[in-house]
This record gives C-alpha cells, structure tokens and sequence, in this order.
C-alpha cells in the first residue's frame, strides 16, 4: 500500500484509513446478504457474490481526502490473500460477518445505466444506493462482464468527513497463490 512518508503519517489518521478501508471490503464482499429490492440488485448483488466462487485478483485504489493508496488482493484455492507494504499475507476474512442483522435488513436502489466496454469485455453498468440504512455508501457504481456475470470494476464513495473513495477492477485469468 502506497502511504505518506514516515514523518507525516500520523497514527490516528492511519488506523482510520485502515478502517475505511476494512469497512469497504466489509461492504464488498458482504453484499451477498444485502436484501435486493428489485430484479436489478439480485443481478448486482449475484455478481458480487460469485466473486469468492472464483479464483481473482483485485487491484484497489483509495482516496481520502489529499491522500492516495493502493491494495491488492487475490482470491484463489478458498483463501484471500492481501498484498500491504510490499508483502503478501493470508487474510481470515471472519469480520465480514459481523453485522450481518443490519446488513440483511438493508435496502438499495439499483439501476442499470448502459452497456460499456470494459477491459475489452461487454459490459452492464448498475448503480446501486442505499435506502434509509446505516451503510456508509453514498454512491456504488459496478460494470459486470455480459459473458461471465462477473464484476470487472466497482466504484465506490464513502460517506465521511473527507472525500473518500474506492476504485476496484477484477482479473480472473491465470491467478495463482501469491508468494507469502
């Protein structure tokens, strides 16, 4: 993960990056249990689901307010594995979990916008916002390849303080098990 210098990080502002950045993947990877209110959401919501049915690699890039990140993360063999400081490790991804009452309780809005072209796939583009819930998204925007019904790009904006934002794209091909 790209950072700030040693001398301008200060630990506060790093734990709260780092949660924003669990609570993302928390809501990626989590969406599974959202209550899809129309046809609309279970094709969104479907699609990120079969996210962890299959081997990927994900490359997410992070703004909070002046400052940029960048994460990797591989899904392959039942494991997650996430790429921080230039070094891979095994991920136990239990926490996602957590909320699951308020999650499963959750409503969204979906729609689709159009068919693009993404990373050389045809693709649907669906927005998707939360209704009266406590989920911190104000936007979610995700392009899901025509040919597979896999995501190939997610965006996502946070609701806090500072502009935060995520951007995600998958790969599916020729993915193996980092070296740890």
């Amino acid at each position: 993960m790209d950072s700030l210098p040693q001398s301008s990080r200060t630990k506060p502002r790093r734990v709260g990056l780092r949660s924003l950045q669990l609570c993302a993947v928390f809501l990626m990877l989590s969406a599974p249990i959202f209550a899809a209110a129309s046809s609309q959401c279970e094709a969104v919501l479907g699609s990120l689901q079969r996210v962890d049915a299959v081997p990927n690699h994900s490359f997410s890039d992070w703004t909070v307010g002046a400052t940029r990140s960048s994460e990797e993360a591989v899904f392959v063999a039942g494991s997650h594995y996430i790429k921080t400081g230039g070094r891979w490790s095994r991920q136990a991804l239990d926490f996602r979990l957590s909320s699951n009452e308020e999650i499963a309780e959750s409503k969204n809005k979906c729609q689709l916008i159009r068919s693009e072209v993404v990373a050389g796939q045809d693709a649907f583009l669906y927005s998707m916002q939360p209704i009266g819930t406590e989920i911190p998204f104000s936007n979610f925007v995700v392009w899901i390849s025509k040919a597979s019904g896999l995501p190939l790009r997610e965006e996502i904006t946070i609701d806090t303080p500072m502009s935060t934002s995520v951007v995600t794209t998958w790969e599916y091909e020729n993915v193996t098990v980092p070296d740890l």
